[in-house]
């Protein structure tokens, strides 16, 4: 059974440090990546920005610089908003009281079609506004529609993970895959929903984006792809 997190910050000759349950809890993220975080923190050209060494073990917990952790934190961040998908300014435009049907939603955010919306209100409960009810459209069928204010908090809080902080589910991993490779999957099967499905150098765009080797995006997106496509049969 798993230990229950417990986050702690201790300090250490007057430098405030954290461990890694902590960083978890501030991030939002796993332990699982933050142990990416830090496995790849020399992949990060920038010092100033990197993941923190760790400074000393307390118990058997190790304890990381707070503050270098903050900066690298901001800058991940920073990264990650700016590979979010534009959004059209038009979504700015008009009553946030406003109904907006599904297929001009996916318009708004330049998502490949629907089915992005769709995938992330089946799949990941919380992340996407849910729909204030349906409108019949001029094809004679009804779509569902929403709130253009909730469309507005909506990419006002994108930070460009693809699926937020509401309830996850994870794909299967390959089998005997590890903590980590499960985690690389989960991410390319959430970049791949977000562009629309597979298109050719997205194991690139996730290498630059998320940090680490090439090829373990590869195989990422490839065990992806593969498992979205047995999904659809």
């Amino acid at each position: 059974m798993a230990k229950p997190p417990r986050p702690a910050e201790i300090v250490v000759a007057g430098r405030a440090l954290v461990n890694r349950d902590w960083m978890a809890e501030r991030s939002g993220a796993s332990k699982v990546t933050v142990g990416h975080w830090y496995k790849h923190r020399l992949d990060a050209p920038d010092e100033e920005t990197r993941f923190p060494e760790k400074e000393t073990t307390v118990e058997r917990v190790d304890y990381y610089d707070r503050e270098q952790f903050e900066r690298f934190l901001d800058a991940h961040r920073s990264k990650k908003k700016k590979a979010v998908l534009p959004t059209d300014p038009a979504l700015y435009e008009g009553d946030p009281e406003e109904r907006i049907a599904i297929g001009e939603a996916a318009k708004l955010f330049h998502f490949a079609s629907t089915a992005v919306i769709r995938k992330y209100l089946a799949d990941h409960p919380g992340y996407f506004p849910e729909p204030v009810g349906t409108e019949l459209m001029p094809s004679g069928k009804e779509a569902r529609v929403f709130r253009r204010g909730d469309l507005q908090d909506f990419d006002k809080r994108r930070d460009g993970d693809n699926i937020g902080t509401g309830a996850r589910q994870t794909p299967n991993p390959p089998r005997g895959a590890n903590p980590e490779t499960a985690q690389r999957v989960a991410v390319a099967t959430a970049f791949l929903n977000e562009i629309g499905g597979w298109r050719r150098g997205a194991a690139g765009e996730l290498a630059a984006r998320e940090g680490g080797p090439a090829w373990q995006w590869d195989r990422a997106v490839r065990t992806a792809r593969t498992q979205a496509e047995q999904n659809t049969q």
